[in-house]
């Protein structure tokens, strides 16, 4: 028996509009999101002891 090859469906979809808003939402965060952590604090981490700026506490990788 012959098989018959299979047809195409045509897929419509709103992925460019999916992408724009995508593209707002990121937009509007950025405009809020401002650095705070700067390279004083960081060579300073130490004397913040309640925020954990680095992976390991501070630089010296006190953790405790």
């Amino acid at each position: 028996m012959r098989q018959r090859a299979p047809k195409f469906v045509r897929v419509e979809y709103a992925a460019p509009a999916a992408a724009f808003a995508l593209v707002l939402a990121v937009a509007a965060f950025a405009a809020e999101y401002r650095m705070t952590v700067n390279r004083d604090r960081l060579v300073n981490a130490q004397n913040e002891p309640q925020n954990w700026l680095l992976m390991n506490g501070d630089y010296g990788a006190t953790r405790y």
